[in-house]
């Protein structure tokens, strides 16, 4: 290869990966739990090239090392959805698919489907603990949050699902017809020490 060209190569090869990460940024903007991501750049090592004067060194460019994303805290979005939520600070809302895989989202745009699952956008089920009525303490172990249409406890009679609530803990609180608020879960969330660590499966999914 012509000496010289090698390093421009390389120089319109990284262009093209940062116009394109750049591109997909500005493209989800708008998208809820989205992170952007930035690239990083690394040198490539020098070959030593014979002169009339002696021996120097051409640089061979760099190369893209590295896409990560930025795990900042963004900017919340109200809406008028009970069931949309939103994570301050670090942390992953957990779902499941239907296979029992589970994937890690900061997107909290979440709503039931027919059978009462709370579900993303992609329809995998949100996890989280049961809370006991009684303790209001969580109890079990990590689970599908599946919500109860129809409750009778302590004297009251049955009553339909009309409407839930959340809390700033993430406890979601079924309100009944029978006027008894009954809590029912709390949403799970993880955490990891290096996020960046995690694959990114799109659709604001990691794994």
């Amino acid at each position: 290869m012509i000496q010289g060209i090698s390093p421009a190569i390389s120089a319109i090869n990284n262009l093209g990966k940062r116009i394109e990460n750049v591109a997909n940024n500005v493209a989800n903007v708008s998208t809820s739990g989205y992170k952007k991501s930035q690239t990083t750049d690394s040198s490539l090592p020098a070959y030593n090239v014979s002169t009339a004067s002696g021996t120097s060194q051409m640089g061979m460019g760099s190369a893209l090392e590295d896409i990560s994303q930025i795990f900042q805290q963004g900017a919340f979005e109200p809406n008028d959805s009970p069931t949309s939520m939103a994570i301050g600070g670090d942390g992953f809302f957990i779902v499941q698919d239907g296979e029992g895989k589970s994937y890690y989202t900061r997107e909290g745009n979440f709503n039931f489907n027919q059978t009462g699952s709370l579900v993303n956008s992609q329809g995998f089920v949100v996890q989280g603990w049961r809370i006991n009525p009684a303790t209001g303490s969580r109890e079990g172990s990590l689970g599908n949050i599946s919500m109860t249409l129809v409750t009778s406890s302590d004297g009251h009679n049955a009553g339909e699902l009309e409407s839930i609530s959340v809390s700033p803990d993430d406890v979601i609180t079924g309100n009944y017809t029978n006027g008894n608020p009954v809590a029912l879960f709390q949403v799970a969330t993880a955490k990891f020490q290096n996020p960046n660590g995690l694959e990114q499966l799109g659709n604001n999914l990691f794994a």
